[in-house]
């Protein structure tokens, strides 16, 4: 295997969103003829696309892929089991053909390791790796990557370290901030998913020295339960948790969040 997987799964998704097209199914085993792998490593390329998906909000497009003995998906694929027609038919029913490709942008080096690397090594070229990949949904999953690195794994306000509720938050937010922004680990902060979504509504700002600020530092808003104030309150005044490699500490070009 000389490809990355997302290279692969370039091909796989021309593949899959052909059959969906045509409202059919197919095989593991004639997936991995149609694009030159063995069909027990198909699910490589399967789990980028399904990633995909799901980061993107779109039907599961992997789920077509079925073993070709039973005609369901495999056992590793537990998005429809309650209810595997209408998952079908969610699929079929998308204007695939009205999607480009997201992953045209891989070469067969890269992969979105790679990509988040670079952008650590020189958070200065993120504009032009971001310019490459074009697909939103690809680039938020090399911004979260690169900001996982960056920030140790931890929530940079609370250090909360499972991974899956670790979210890659933007600073200036995506639709407003340039290209050279959108990917940039300096232009974003890795945060849990709870302050995530109150520091995308404003119930914290961070100063330029880094100070945590709370909206309600005097819980005048209340009442708080002691968890409401160890997510907010307690918080106040507190220093967020720095990357340690000043490239990559975030940049506040206003106080607001």
């Amino acid at each position: 295997m000389t490809d990355s997987w997302e290279n692969v799964a370039a091909r796989t998704w021309a593949v899959l969103t052909a059959y969906a097209a045509k409202k059919e199914t197919l095989s593991y085993k004639n997936l991995g003829l149609e694009v030159g792998l063995h069909h027990r490593t198909v699910k490589f390329p399967l789990d980028v696309i399904y990633r995909y998906c799901s980061i993107s909000g779109l039907p599961a497009l992997t789920g077509i892929v079925v073993r070709q003995d039973s005609g369901m998906p495999g056992r590793g694929f537990t998005e429809w089991d309650d209810d595997l027609e209408t998952g079908l038919a969610r699929v079929f029913a998308e204007n695939w053909s009205a999607r480009p490709n997201p992953f045209t942008g891989f070469g067969s080096d890269d992969s979105l390791r790679s990509f988040a690397e670079r952008i650590l090594e020189t958070p200065t070229i993120s504009g032009d790796v971001y310019r490459k990949v074009r697909d939103r949904g690809i680039a938020q999953q090399i911004f979260r990557e690169g900001l996982l690195r960056a920030y140790e794994y931890r929530c940079a306000m609370c250090d909360l370290s499972f991974e899956e509720a670790l979210e890659a938050a933007h600073i200036v937010p995506f639709n407003e901030c340039s290209i050279d922004q959108r990917i940039n680990v300096t232009n974003g902060l890795l945060l849990c998913a709870t302050h995530h979504r109150l520091f995308d509504s404003d119930y914290f700002s961070i100063q330029s020295d880094y100070s945590i600020v709370y909206c309600d530092p005097n819980l005048d808003e209340g009442p708080y339960t002691a968890s409401d104030k160890a997510a907010s309150s307690d918080l106040h005044g507190r220093k967020l948790r720095l990357p340690k490699q000043q490239k990559h500490r975030p940049v506040f070009r206003c106080v607001s969040g």
